[in-house]
């Protein structure tokens, strides 16, 4: 891997901040620059500089902010890129004022965000179901942050254990008045135990793939939140749990064999017993999705030909014509992001739609986009962006 200069890098952050500063859209070649790269200050072990060296990263600025959006905290670093970085010991100063140049999307609230908001204020454990990528968790997010509240999450994927449900046992050093060290156990608390003491929310994440081992610990809890929480290895010590504890929960599916055309991989069947346990709100992509890609690309006639791409591929879907990752919402936005920070609507769609599917799949989304967009969408160009790069 070869080190990049440090003039080198003070030339590419400028380029940056100077596009932020402006308020203007990164260009195709910067744009090109920003996926391929990311700097990294490493220190010398000779001459105490600093050398900058190029490394793989996720694609581009706008992707990730996309990606991001829910989490300010980690946003605020995507952004960073305004922040001061070192070139040998002298500091390259941060603008005074920046403009950044990734659009922010609006949330908007779906016409059920106000019930369940009453549901959670209530304590009733609520469970929403629906597609990937269609704003479920970001509901929640949302709602959380409106009641000041804080938010354990627990991903029910192929890695969850016991331990980072709950919690579990640990061995640590403990160093004695005498300068001797002894080892001990403790109990390590899990995201279920530090929510429930702390009055925050519990959100269970794709519930429907939990292990039934999983979900009949759930079942006393769920069905009344102030039930104690007995921890066994912690030798029996009993938890109860804060008065303004809550249960939120996700799917992408109950559990039905149908779904698993849509790629929902992984998901179980859940027992009666579990579902009445919650209030179950059946929820779809947003109908208002053509808004929310033009808030990032200022095109209306754009943003609704790539949200029709989306539903064609989500129908084809639907009917077993086609299978792999579902287009969602999620989707939808990263390729818009991505669009505008490269300009070019066939590289796009390349990267964030079509490299997504096998060879006969490909042939059909192909078709889709070319009846879309009247077989021209090869030559389409995002021309904000190439005005940008040209002033």
């Amino acid at each position: 891997m070869n080190a990049i200069s440090p003039t080198r890098a003070a030339y590419w952050k400028k380029q940056v901040e100077t596009r932020i500063m402006q308020g203007k859209a990164i260009p195709e070649r910067l744009g090109k620059a920003l996926c391929r790269m990311t700097y990294i200050s490493l220190d010398a072990t000779a001459g105490g500089n600093s050398q900058y060296v190029p490394d793989r990263s996720p694609p581009a600025v706008d992707a990730l902010t996309a990606i991001y959006q829910p989490f300010p905290e980690v946003l605020s670093v995507i952004l960073s890129v305004t922040e001061p970085i070192a070139i040998g010991s002298v500091p390259v100063k941060r603008p005074k004022a920046a403009t950044p140049a990734v659009p922010l999307i609006k949330f908007r609230e779906p016409k059920y965000a106000q019930p369940v908001a009453k549901l959670i204020e209530a304590g009733h454990p609520i469970l929403l179901v629906g597609p990937a990528g269609c704003g479920k968790t970001r509901l929640f997010y949302d709602i959380a942050q409106k009641a000041r509240k804080n938010i354990y999450r627990v991903n029910f994927d192929g890695g969850m254990t016991p331990d980072a449900f709950i919690g579990g046992v640990r061995l640590r050093s403990v160093k004695n008045p005498d300068g001797t060290a002894t080892q001990e156990t403790y109990f390590l608390e899990g995201p279920v135990v530090k929510a429930a003491k702390e009055g925050a929310w519990l959100l269970l994440d794709e519930i429907d793939k939990a292990q039934p081992e999983y979900a009949a610990a759930l079942h006393a809890m769920i069905e009344d939140i102030h039930n104690p929480i007995v921890l066994n290895d912690d030798g029996g010590k009993t938890i109860k749990p804060h008065k303004d504890f809550r249960i939120l929960a996700t799917a992408n599916t109950l559990g039905n064999m149908e779904d698993i055309s849509l790629g929902y991989y992984g998901s179980s069947p859940m027992s009666a017993a579990f579902k009445d346990r919650f209030a179950i709100l059946q929820v779809d992509y947003p109908p208002d999705e053509p808004a929310i890609i033009n808030d990032i690309l200022h095109d209306k006639d754009m943003s609704t030909r790539l949200v029709k791409v989306a539903k064609l591929v989500r129908q084809a879907m639907m009917d077993g014509r086609l299978t792999g990752s579902p287009f969602s919402t999620r989707r939808l936005i990263a390729l818009a992001f991505a669009f505008k920070c490269l300009g070019d609507l066939e590289m796009t769609i390349e990267l964030e739609l079509l490299g997504r599917f096998s060879s006969a799949g490909r042939s059909l989304v192909e078709s889709f986009i070319s009846n879309v967009f009247t077989n021209k969408w090869r030559k389409v160009k995002d021309t904000a962006a190439d005005t940008a790069s040209t002033t």
